[in-house]
């Protein structure tokens, strides 16, 4: 898949522009503030959603507008038009000028990977951002996962808000839980087989980029049995919610099931998080990133689209030689720069001033 063209109506600092990209590897540079992040943002907006950047959707409308229109033509074995349009009021996605009702429509239609700065922090960084990570890689590849975490997290609340009650249903409670072991069997499931995927891909991908012959492991760390077939599943997590019931309702809230769920990343079986340096912290989490891309040609039979925001300038030339030629197996690439980088992969270069994305190759 590639994103043909991209229209932004009074989208963060573009008043009106329109981008016609190529396949390859496009280079979008300019000094710091031009609008180089605001214009990939744009394409990543459209594949999940929402903001890798922020929960404000004004945040995204030109000061001097009432709203913001991002609209980009997609190539996937046909034409496919993408469409957001934001105002104060809230935000309207449309896939070929029909309505989508829920955001988690968008899933799997423009997938694309993105690699920002602040994955870097990955590893170290809270549960929670290693649980989005792990949820936007399966959302992408399959809907059906979309289905289960959506119940899961509506019988959580549902589950939390009755613990918070002064006269509790004892056998509401073990209805809720019952529900919940259902979708954390599935949940668990691809989440599982989604980390076997990462690492024997994220070693492939680290090896050919750094050309050190290290290893990579990948640790999921959930509450409940892995590898079990449903009967054990629901027998082992009866079990728990059962152990972990009268500290739930003196906290009154839900202290076990896959909101809780965390991955480690060791390299040469050592914690990365704790042991690794700045540069491998950079390295493995960008190879992690283009595991994922590995992972979604095997599934969709289609390349992803990837965007690498400023990944080059902490990079040294050998390894921003051996990424470029990483980067040369997929259709289409988006990397920022802030300034005009060299290099013979490189399709197609854009330059940004003023707010205005020109074309110079």
């Amino acid at each position: 898949m590639k994103v043909n063209k991209v229209k932004l109506i009074s989208f963060r600092n573009y008043q009106k522009e329109e981008i016609s990209f190529e396949k390859g590897i496009n280079l979008i540079y300019g000094p710091n503030a031009s609008g180089k992040t605001n214009l990939v943002e744009s394409i990543a907006l459209l594949s999940l959603g929402k903001s890798f950047r922020t929960n404000e959707y004004e945040n995204l409308i030109r000061v001097d507008s009432s709203f913001s229109k991002v609209e980009i033509e997609l190539e996937k074995n046909k034409i496919i038009n993408l469409q957001m349009i934001i105002s104060k009021n809230g935000k309207k996605v449309y896939c070929n000028e029909v309505p989508l009702e829920k955001l988690s429509e968008l899933s799997g239609i423009l997938i694309a990977i993105t690699f920002i700065p602040e994955d870097v922090l990955i590893f170290k960084d809270s549960p929670n951002v290693r649980r989005r990570f792990i949820d936007i890689c399966l959302a992408n590849l399959y809907r059906r996962y979309i289905y289960y975490l959506s119940e899961y997290k509506s019988y959580l609340k549902q589950r939390n808000a009755l613990l918070k009650e002064e006269n509790i249903s004892l056998d509401l409670l073990k209805i809720f839980e019952e529900k919940m072991i259902e979708d954390q069997y599935h949940i668990i499931i691809q989440r599982n087989e989604l980390f076997k995927g990462l690492e024997n891909k994220i070693n492939l991908i680290f090896k050919k980029i750094s050309l050190k012959e290290d290893s990579i492991k990948i640790k999921y760390q959930t509450d409940f049995l892995i590898n079990s077939n449903y009967e054990e599943f629901k027998k082992d997590a009866l079990i728990k919610y059962e152990e972990n019931r009268e500290n739930d309702l003196k906290r009154k809230n839900s202290s076990i099931g896959i909101h809780k769920d965390d991955f480690t990343v060791y390299l040469n079986d050592k914690d990365i998080s704790l042991f690794g340096s700045q540069g491998q912290n950079r390295l493995v989490s960008l190879s992690l990133k283009l595991a994922y891309g590995e992972l979604v040609k095997e599934t969709i039979n289609d390349d992803p689209v990837l965007i690498l925001d400023d990944v080059l300038s902490e990079l040294d030339e050998t390894h921003q030689n051996n990424l470029m030629n990483v980067l040369l197996d997929y259709e289409q690439v988006f990397i920022t720069s802030a300034k005009k980088e060299v290099n013979e992969n490189i399709s197609c270069l854009y330059q940004i001033e003023n707010s205005v994305v020109t074309r110079r190759k």
